[in-house]
């Protein structure tokens, strides 16, 4: 179990972050224990190690409580006393009926990401305590996730550029609340910590009822490392039995049709890239998916899979009554353009069936299924409504992998660099580590 009364060792928490190349670090702080502990801390750690690096401050301010406001502007006036710069961003517009949680979360993290843009950092710090990490991992195992007991990563790659470091994942938030109260640092209560109607604070009240249970952030620990060792593994084999043989199209070796987690996982990449779903199959329906691959044919996460002779073969379903979308630069969760240039009117539409399509043959890969691949790939269209904003020349179009272009936990990097190798898309960033420092988690 961690142990509360060790005392709290900055560069135990800090250490293994690589903050050299970086001139610019942001921190999220919403005014609670955790993340003020964060900014006194990590202020102190910095003026000693890096003195030259700037620290921004941000407050995201959800506008879902009358005292959000205030709450901010109570953060800004400590960030004055301390010499921090910092900024509020407020969540406006119509706020969701129902899972508002969630919803919240995805609005913080994309207002934190923008203003990290605007002040030139890819790197964002986040309060999460080992409090945090082992309420995740219970709410996670009541749902019996699998991957998800690996908890939280203490790195994670957010829309493919900016990073959420998570220093403070091996420290329990009562030695953190020692640390302010030594510095005579007050802190701000969220109401919405102590309603039982939210899952978090129920798995709260369970850990205070059964401190053993914070023994959850081992659990994490050891099934993070699991995590990592199989994502590395189904690298390997991805890279060595599967490539894109036409667009839309890519081709499997039948090695991939064994057993075991690491082709499992691959299976579920690979269909969920494919169908542009963001979330992966259970390995169940996968499993069940190569079953009846003795057929011929089975469909899974939006993705056709047809075994011909010695190879399996996956492109995007498509059924005459489904119809793929385009919005907001996103087409069908598997390609994009940037803002600029949807902003100028160009899109992505669907192939119109009923228009001839003119297609290459491809060796070594049926014709039939050529076509209906590229049936299902987009085409480049501009709505002429729009007022010109850019030069002439088409837009690119770059291959979206919507398990991770999104959220790309540590746990995951190896297998989703050899998705986008299979997509040909670029390395996805290095993560901001110092290999020299151990972490505890």
């Amino acid at each position: 179990m961690l142990d509360c009364s060790k005392q709290f060792d900055p560069d135990r928490a800090f250490g293994w972050i690589d903050l050299k190349p970086r001139k610019t670090v942001l921190l999220a702080v919403s005014g609670g224990s955790d993340s003020t502990a964060l900014l006194i801390v990590f202020k102190n750690w910095a003026d000693r190690i890096h003195p030259a690096l700037r620290t921004v401050c941000v407050t995201v301010d959800h506008g879902l409580r009358q005292q959000s406001a205030a709450e901010a502007r109570q953060v800004g006036a400590l960030c004055m006393r301390l010499g921090i710069e910092h900024q509020t961003k407020r969540w406006t517009g119509k706020k969701p009926e129902t899972g508002l949680a969630e919803v919240a979360r995805e609005a913080r993290y994309a207002l934190l990401a923008e203003a990290a843009r605007e002040i030139g950092s890819d790197i964002i710090l986040t309060g999460h305590t080992a409090d945090d990490q082992a309420e995740t991992v219970l709410m996670r195992s009541a749902r019996g996730s699998g991957r998800g007991l690996a908890g939280m990563a203490r790195v994670t790659l957010y829309g493919g550029n900016t990073w959420i470091a998570r220093p403070l994942l091996a420290e329990r938030r009562e030695s953190l609340r020692r640390v302010l109260q030594d510095e005579d640092m007050s802190w701000i209560d969220d109401p919405t910590n102590f309603d039982e109607g939210y899952e978090r604070v129920q798995a709260r009240r369970q850990i205070e009822a059964d401190p053993d249970k914070i023994s959850l952030v081992e659990t994490a620990v050891r099934h993070g490392i699991a995590r990592t060792e199989l994502a590395q593994l189904s690298a390997t084999l991805l890279e060595a039995g599967a490539k894109q043989v036409s667009p839309g199209l890519s081709q499997l070796n039948l090695s991939l049709l064994d057993t075991g987690d690491a082709v499992a996982d691959v299976w579920r990449v690979l269909l969920a890239c494919t169908g542009g779903r963001a979330h992966l199959a259970n390995r169940h329906d996968v499993a069940r998916l190569i079953e009846r691959l003795g057929k011929g044919r089975s469909c899974l996460s939006g993705t056709v899979a047809t075994k011909r002779r010695d190879s399996v073969y996956l492109h995007r379903e498509l059924r005459k009554d489904h119809r793929l979308r385009f919005c907001n630069g996103l087409f069908d969760g598997r390609y994009r353009i940037s803002p600029a240039a949807a902003a100028a009117g160009w899109r992505l539409v669907q192939r119109d069936p009923d228009v001839e399509l003119q297609y290459e043959s491809v060796p070594d890969a049926p014709d039939d299924i050529v076509k209906a691949a590229m049936l299902a790939e987009p085409l480049l269209d501009r709505n002429e409504a729009t007022e010109p904003q850019m030069a002439k020349e088409e837009p690119n179009i770059q291959r979206y992998l919507a398990p991770f272009d999104h959220f790309l936990p540590e746990f995951d990097l190896a297998l989703a660099n050899a998705a986008a190798n299979l997509y040909g898309r670029k390395k996805y960033p290095a993560p901001p580590v110092n290999d020299q420092f151990k972490p505890e988690f």
